[in-house]
């Protein structure tokens, strides 16, 4: 059996990369790694909600902690709500 030529053994580690960050996707969205995953468009979604997203945020340091603190609560909230949700379904 012959060795792969060049161009082949850059097609296998081209596949081989494609491969291993598929399955590290997979394993990050399905695995444990998900409870570390944020929703991006969730977030910027609760960001309209509470006023911030865009540019429209305050000026000054403190009118900005209160914004991140209720978006910080609206958050513990949603997760609340979720927790609740999941645990009636069992």
């Amino acid at each position: 059996m012959q060795p792969l030529p060049p161009q082949g053994q850059l097609v296998v580690l081209i596949c081989a990369i494609l491969f291993s960050l598929v399955g590290y996707g997979i394993y990050l969205t399905f695995g444990p790694g998900k409870d570390e995953l944020k929703d991006a468009i969730d977030e910027h979604a609760k960001m309209h909600e509470l006023g911030i997203a865009h540019g429209h945020t305050p000026s000054n340091k403190e009118d900005m902690e209160i914004y991140f603190d209720a978006f910080r609560n609206a958050s513990d909230h949603h997760k609340e709500v979720m927790e609740e949700l999941n645990s009636n379904d069992k």
